[in-house]
């Protein structure tokens, strides 16, 4: 795997050597990834940022940066990072839902949370999203005290996740 990685990031590094009047599309983005399977953080987000500024409309480097700075514990950075991404793509169903994630553990609103959880949802996610979705709302309800409702998405997101494994 790891040659496989060396020889995609050779490619990709020949193809921005090359002199160009418009930005090469997606391989900063590539290369991020490429990073991140590496397990080297700091040069995804690099890469991520750098895709930002060569392709500015395209919201999944602020997705995958939010995704990275989340699991980093950095929330206010991944909060806005999620929210650019929605600004780019206001029917990306995932970004919603982590943005409630991120919300929720910063201990930000409640409510809003709540309410980004169930956009989320509205927007029909795939399925892993859509279960995360309904965790997400479990937890929120829970900490709202309203344990009915957290109980229904507990039991929601459990009869989703056997349809994973059909």
């Amino acid at each position: 795997k790891r040659e496989m990685l060396d020889e995609a990031e050779n490619e990709i590094n020949t193809a921005l050597s090359i002199d160009r009047s418009i930005p090469l599309i997606n391989a900063h983005f590539n290369l991020a990834l490429l990073h991140e399977a590496r397990g080297d953080f700091d040069l995804a987000v690099v890469e991520y940022k750098t895709e930002q500024e060569t392709s500015p409309f395209n919201h999944m480097p602020d997705f995958n940066l939010g995704l990275l700075y989340a699991k980093a514990k950095e929330l206010e950075k991944a909060i806005k990072e999620f929210k650019n991404c929605i600004e780019k793509n206001e029917e990306f169903a995932d970004a919603y839902v982590f943005l409630a994630k991120a919300s929720m553990d910063n201990a930000v609103d409640l409510n809003e949370a709540e309410k980004l959880a169930q956009k989320g949802l509205e927007l029909k996610p795939e399925l892993r999203t859509k279960i995360l979705a309904h965790f997400i709302l479990a937890d929120i309800y829970n900490r709202l005290g309203k344990y009915q409702e957290s109980q229904q998405h507990v039991n929601k997101a459990r009869e989703l996740q056997k349809t994973l494994f059909q």
